[in-house]
């Protein structure tokens, strides 16, 4: 039988891990370059400078 405090153990650890993964994903994707909107974005500011 599992003690408690192997399971607390258990959940900080797994809680733990999780946090991270849950950072590096926020991270990765608040430095993830978009094209397609910067792209969408700087062709309507050129094509308001022509006119």
């Amino acid at each position: 039988m599992i003690t408690d405090t192997t399971l607390a153990v258990l959940c900080n650890s797994l809680g733990t891990v999780l946090m991270a993964l849950i950072f590096a994903y926020h991270f990765v994707v608040v430095n993830s370059k978009d094209n397609s909107k910067k792209s969408e974005k700087n062709h309507s500011e050129l094509k308001g400078s022509v006119n």
